[in-house]
């Protein structure tokens, strides 16, 4: 009779739907993938945000609604791991020349090809050059531009990591010690065992 009154308390312990701080908390944890902000910015106290974090991580329910916001996320922004590698790819092979006229001189940045638009220059740096007429006043002569580049080799290594490459794959060997080996073999049934006599 004990057994059953326990059963029955835990179904009803368990529910079948996240409450609304439950659902609060799971869209704000998709904005930063920041548990215990999530939970503050969700409304638990602050003092208690750490811990209430940690439980609603370990929550079913809670770890469906977060997968099913990023599947809804995702599908909204129409990015998937293939695009991604693809946007990386070009990224990591765009040529810098397609940035300059045949002169040397730097194309406007309406003509440049829109993957330098988007993140492969990360700054534009000018200086005016002057000179002084004939009056004693500054006359710009030239201007230099200085072009600063984001890191093309992080996106080399990022699609190492995603792809069979494999080129910067952490290599990871264990190498036993004699009793951690004989230990390992014996409750694996490959023991060592002495010859009966």
């Amino acid at each position: 009779m004990a057994a059953a009154k326990k059963r029955t308390a835990r179904k009803k312990a368990e529910p079948k739907r996240l409450t609304p701080m439950q659902r609060l908390f799971a869209m704000e944890y998709i904005v930063d993938l920041n548990a215990t902000r999530a939970a503050i910015r969700a409304g638990f106290s602050e003092k208690s945000a750490a811990q209430q974090a940690h439980a609603l991580m370990k929550n079913h329910l809670v770890l469906a609604e977060i997968d099913r916001l990023k599947a809804e996320r995702m599908d909204r922004i129409k990015m998937d791991a293939d695009k991604l590698l693809i946007r990386l790819f070009e990224e990591a092979d765009a040529d810098v020349a397609d940035l300059f006229e045949d002169d040397g001189s730097l194309k406007p940045v309406k003509d440049w090809p829109p993957i330098w638009r988007k993140g492969l220059v990360a700054g534009i740096d000018s200086e005016a050059l002057y000179e002084k007429d004939a009056d004693g006043n500054k006359e710009v002569v030239g201007v230099i531009r200085k072009l600063k580049l984001s890191d093309r080799t992080k996106r080399l290594e990022l699609i190492g990591r995603h792809t069979i490459v494999g080129a910067w794959k952490d290599k990871v060997e264990h190498d036993l010690t004699d009793p951690a080996k004989e230990f390992v073999q014996q409750i694996s049934g490959r023991g060592i065992r002495p010859k009966e006599g």
